[in-house]
């Protein structure tokens, strides 16, 4: 978990696979349910490359990862994002080289 104060990125893929299989009102969700949380910016994301276990979820720096995200999950997974905390049956449908990756790949933009 990131020191309290940090901001926490939640990024929402919005790649073809994901939108399909409901990304776009989960981001909108978290968006509602983050909204008042200033520690947090819930970002769309192009896409991870995690398509066959779409939607994805990717928080940085805490390094969280949400995979196969359903409705009924939503504030399950809101919930551990705010506890900065992992669901390991959400987590681990997606390579770890695939996480790592993608991780390095937010660092840079943002400056980290």
């Amino acid at each position: 978990m990131a020191v309290p104060g940090d901001t926490h990125y939640v990024f929402v893929c919005q790649g073809k696979n994901c939108l399909t299989k409901g990304s776009a009102e989960l981001l909108d969700q978290i968006r509602k349910a983050l909204g008042a949380e200033q520690a947090f910016k819930v970002v769309p994301f192009i896409c991870f490359g995690a398509c066959t276990a779409s939607p994805n979820i990717a928080v940085f720096p805490d390094r969280l990862w949400y995979s196969m995200v359903m409705p009924e999950q939503q504030s399950c997974v809101i919930q551990s994002i705010l506890r900065g905390e992992e669901i390991s049956e959400l987590s681990a449908n997606v390579s770890n080289d695939l996480k790592e990756l993608v991780f390095r790949m937010l660092r840079k933009p943002l400056g980290i």
